[in-house]
């Protein structure tokens, strides 16, 4: 349970970075002037190239496009499932329940975490016109929209997210194991309980020999010592 913890903690990290950074997409434009310009943009936020810090992409004044909503929609999602699967590790009791649920939310996780990938078929890559810093500026095309550093933070939480979900999934499996295991009784074995004997015989143990005995209602009793030849 630490190791996993240590994990999806880490993932929420980097999910929490990556997805929230203003480094998520690299895109470089040619303007008409054959100038190259690039642009480091994020889900939520956009690098200023003078001063070097994030501001929100509401003060640009672009509307996002399907693609950037999905994208702002699966950010969130993956925190709040991630989060929601280290709440359930640090509240719940190593049940088998609590080792199913933590597994479905870790998956789902990694696959929110994949889904802000979307972004990169918004019109921040596909869209040469967009005028992304609010100065008017035209472009001829796109070179290039490459992964930022906070996509490659992305890509190494889905990861994470992958790791703590199928450790989730194995600790289940052993979980599972155990309790069908401990259901047997002690002394007996899973070929006596999938193999019992018929109405009129039960199995004693005495004195380390196993013995045979007729139940009462039979009209003769025996007793069938296991040490054949004795008298």
């Amino acid at each position: 349970m630490i190791c996993w913890l240590i994990i999806a903690n880490l993932a929420l990290f980097f999910s929490l970075f990556g997805n929230f950074w203003c480094h998520f997409a690299q895109r470089t434009a040619t303007d008409y002037n054959n100038d190259e310009e690039t642009i480091v943009a994020g889900i939520w936020s956009l690098k200023d190239n003078v001063y070097g810090g994030c501001y929100r992409w509401s003060f640009t004044g672009l509307i996002p496009d399907p693609s950037w909503n999905a994208a702002k929609t699966f950010s969130i999602l993956t925190v709040v499932v991630g989060g929601a699967s280290i709440v359930t590790i640090m509240l719940g009791d190593g049940n088998k329940k609590m080792w199913l649920t933590v597994s479905v939310l870790s998956s789902c996780s990694l696959l929110f975490q994949a889904c802000t990938f979307v972004i990169f078929q918004s019109y921040i890559c596909t869209e040469k016109d967009i005028d992304m810093t609010g100065s008017s500026k035209s472009y001829q095309k796109i070179d290039k929209c490459q992964r930022g550093p906070g996509a490659g933070m992305a890509i190494f939480a889905a990861v994470l997210w992958g790791i703590s979900g199928a450790i989730a999934i194995y600790s289940n499996v052993m979980e599972q194991k155990e309790l069908h295991s401990s259901s047997y009784p002690p002394g007996t074995s899973k070929e006596m309980k999938e193999f019992p004997l018929d109405d009129h015989q039960s199995l004693g143990v005495l004195s380390g020999s196993t013995e045979v005995l007729q139940q009462k209602n039979l009209p003769e009793q025996a007793v069938v010592n296991s040490n054949y030849g004795n008298p």
